[in-house]
């Protein structure tokens, strides 16, 4: 009896072809929810035709791809996150025992005797402190360097540019920057003459510099009706920007744009006094030491937290804000993306 051969026209059952549509929906709800916002251009075009760029260079999530180079970068995220939260742990049983501790000794030295239901007392003077610090890494967080320690914030943001125009007599020089022996930039024309301000065919009148949205920004010196500089000889000249934020270059760092963020110090104060006015409402009226005692410990606590340990707290918190999102779910999705298969 032969064989019935038209069985062999009939497609092959693929599992891996099955799950393939299964497995990019699971991965678009995840990209919809915002959980894998670092590889979403990677995902989306698994289904579109490649170009040759992408045929000669593998797909990070492609079949041929590591999922533990994939994951390694959530891994590490994941990590910080740990490290900063165990960081805050450790800041309310250091805080709790500290003020327990310190509440029976002082007091007891003081007063008659120290306050009483002291069990409760102090560790919820340390919680409330620790979740202050909690929203302080928060704001520090999302705005890395601008809600830091006191003594770490500048009033004053600056940007550097590789490379400007400086404007001399309506002439436009090309000007490009390389890192200096002693880490300044040096900026240097296109035939290797080092930058100044001014030389025998005359003085710098402006200098533009490209921003991120490739929009020209001219910076104008400041100059007398002659025609020369109004700053005095030895002391640098400034260039303002034209019709700007009134940021500020000058001809000693020609490519880097200051500008002043007073607001920036003042936020930044704010935070330091209620920093200071929650510890004065635990010490005096929580662990009922007097307003003038409880003024006094409060700025020596505030002293030697911003000194010693908010650096550290929020140096934590700005290399976490450093890394792209991740969570474990992107690493599941990651991982089922480079296991997909074409057939």
């Amino acid at each position: 009896m032969g064989r019935n051969r038209g069985n062999y026209n009939k497609p092959p059952i693929c599992l891996n072809c099955g799950f393939q549509p299964t497995a990019r929906r699971f991965a678009t709800f995840l990209l919809s929810a915002q959980l894998l916002s670092p590889i979403r251009r990677q995902t989306a075009v698994l289904d579109s035709k490649p170009s040759p760029l992408e045929i000669s260079t593998p797909h990070p999530l492609s079949s041929n791809s590591d999922p533990v180079a994939i994951a390694w970068p959530f891994f590490f995220m994941e990590t910080l996150v740990l490290s900063l939260l165990l960081t805050l742990g450790l800041i309310f049983l250091a805080l709790a025992v500290a003020l327990w501790a310190g509440t029976l000794f002082l007091q007891g030295y003081i007063y008659s005797e120290p306050v009483s239901q002291i069990y409760w007392r102090a560790p919820l003077a340390g919680l409330i402190l620790t979740l202050f610090l909690a929203f302080w890494c928060y704001l520090d967080y999302h705005s890395p360097g601008r809600y830091g320690a006191f003594q770490d914030v500048s009033a004053t943001e600056n940007e550097d540019f590789d490379k400007f125009l400086a404007v001399k007599k309506g002439r436009e020089i090309v000007f490009v920057g390389k890192k200096a022996p002693r880490g300044r930039m040096e900026y240097r024309d296109l035939q290797g003459k080092l930058w100044s301000r001014s030389d025998a065919e005359g003085v710098v009148e402006a200098i533009i510099v490209e921003d991120k949205e490739h929009q020209k920004i001219r910076f104008e010196a400041e100059l007398t009706p002659e025609g020369k500089f109004k700053a005095a000889q030895g002391q640098p000249v400034r260039y303002i920007e034209v019709g700007g934020q009134e940021r500020v270059m000058t001809s000693d760092n020609p490519g880097r744009v200051s500008v002043v963020r007073g607001g920036r110090v003042v936020a930044n104060l704010m935070l330091n006094l209620v920093h200071l006015g929650f510890w004065f409402a635990g010490l005096w009226l929580l662990l009922r030491f007097q307003w003038s005692h409880a003024l006094g410990l409060a700025v020596v606590a505030c002293v030697v937290l911003t000194l010693i340990v908010l650096p550290a707290l929020f140096k934590k918190t700005e290399d976490l804000a450093k890394q792209p999102p991740a969570s474990t779910a992107a690493v599941a999705a990651g991982l089922i993306c480079s296991s997909i298969r074409t057939c």
